[in-house]
């Protein structure tokens, strides 16, 4: 619909665009004019884009730094989705509920003894610290901080390892955000918390496969001996 207006605004001695406005336009709807704002935006267009218009309609909005790391190509799309709803702090914590009114306990369902908040969950947990420790140690994060800010930061800024294998740290990491969320749902409605070892373990064997089954076709073979031997 959005290439006819501009056709119509942009094309005036297009035959087509005669015909509709003849025809068409004049006729069932008494003169069709686009808006002065949407025709200004499409004389400046020489060609009718969609990226473009839909950038106009949106808006500019500010890249965020830690978008490159969320949606890699490594990443599995359901840890993907649920790391990007926890680095904006969008996840259905019980501190989020009971401030709703929808529980009245507002303490962490695998711990039970602090508030259940993001900050929390990842990484000030017991269950998910340790988690999150395995995990960096596996794949060759060395940032010590535990924090899910500063350890995207140090992905983000990291240049000395090859991107495949940033991508493959970015994947285990969003593995490991999905896991805690998934273990603390698993004990919300089935009263029941997988041992560290069966999470970790599930997290290495996702990763590593997601990771060799959508390898680049140019890579290192340092890289490829790497994931292989994870």
């Amino acid at each position: 619909m959005g290439k006819y207006v501009w056709a119509v605004e942009k094309k005036s001695d297009n035959l087509w665009v005669k015909w509709a406005t003849l025809y068409t336009l004049n006729n069932r709807y008494g003169g069709y004019k686009p808006k002065a704002l949407v025709a200004a935006q499409f004389q400046m267009m020489p060609q009718y884009s969609i990226t473009e218009v839909y950038a106009k309609l949106t808006g500019e909005f500010e890249k965020k730094p830690w978008s490159t790391v969320i949606w890699g190509r490594m990443g599995i799309p359901r840890h993907q989705f649920c790391s990007w709803l926890a680095t904006q702090g969008r996840l259905m914590t019980r501190e989020k509920l009971q401030s709703w009114g929808v529980c009245d306990s507002n303490k962490c369902l695998i711990c039970d003894e602090h508030t259940e908040d993001h900050r929390h969950l990842f990484f000030d947990c017991e269950y998910s610290r340790r988690c999150l420790s395995e995990i960096k140690q596996w794949c060759g994060i060395t940032i010590r901080s535990q924090d899910w800010q500063q350890v995207i930061h140090w992905l983000v800024s990291r240049r000395r390892d090859s991107k495949y294998r940033r991508m493959v740290q970015a994947a285990a990491l969003e593995a490991v955000i999905y896991c805690i969320w998934q273990a603390r749902n698993l004990a919300l409605w089935e009263g029941k918390i997988p041992c560290i070892a069966h999470t970790v373990k599930k997290i290495k064997c996702d990763v590593k496969h997601r990771c060799i089954t959508v390898m680049p076709k140019k890579i290192s073979q340092n890289d490829r001996r790497w994931i292989e031997a994870l």
